[in-house]
């Protein structure tokens, strides 16, 4: 229970930008979780998935993809390797690793991560959506215009079914499209 709340109220923090605070509290939580649970533990490895996300919003890359590591390390060893939160945190790499302009990497985790969804969600979870945006994205950064803008069609079809024309992740997904055919120089369009 003290490891949770700890767990908890870094997690309220986080959004708020007060990554130093949470940080502090996760380094409790993961201190109170190895004595009582053990290394090996999933929830181990939930803490080491959150204490990358502050990492990484923090620009702190390479410290970032070590602790995904050693959560993913655990979470295969522990959960079936089409667990959702096995995706979770496949999907957090790729996100570090489209950050530090490793595109190739990240593909191949937003691909594993996507396989995941898929079986698990279904394909019209808005979860999928998103990983489908996010690839899409490294395809646009590597100047893959074409199979971006197909990606971001099924990503499309999936918000506007599941979220509505009116949503804010609707109008993300026009203005990312807008931007590839912008550097097309598709204007009209």
């Amino acid at each position: 229970d003290v490891a949770s709340t700890y767990h908890n109220m870094a997690v309220v923090l986080k959004p708020q930008g007060q990554y130093d605070r949470a940080t502090a509290l996760y380094d409790k939580c993961w201190a109170n979780q190895l004595d009582t649970l053990g290394p090996g533990h999933p929830s181990v490895a939930k803490t080491y998935g959150n204490m990358a996300s502050v990492l990484d919003a923090q620009g702190a890359f390479d410290q970032a993809i070590d602790l995904y590591e050693k959560c993913l390390a655990i979470q295969l060893g522990t959960l079936s390797l089409s667990h959702p939160d096995v995706a979770w945190t496949y999907g957090n790499m790729a996100s570090v690793l489209k950050a530090q302009s490793e595109y190739v990497r990240a593909t191949g985790l937003y691909e594993k991560c996507l396989a995941i969804q898929l079986e698990t969600l279904g394909p019209g979870h808005p979860s999928v959506a998103t990983t489908y945006g996010n690839m899409a994205s490294v395809l646009t950064a590597q100047g893959e215009y074409d199979r971006a803008m197909e990606i971001y069609d099924q990503c499309m079809a999936i918000r506007l079914d599941t979220l509505g024309p009116g949503h804010p992740d609707v109008a993300s997904t026009y203005h990312s499209m807008a931007s590839v055919l912008q550097a097309q120089g598709q204007y009209d369009r």
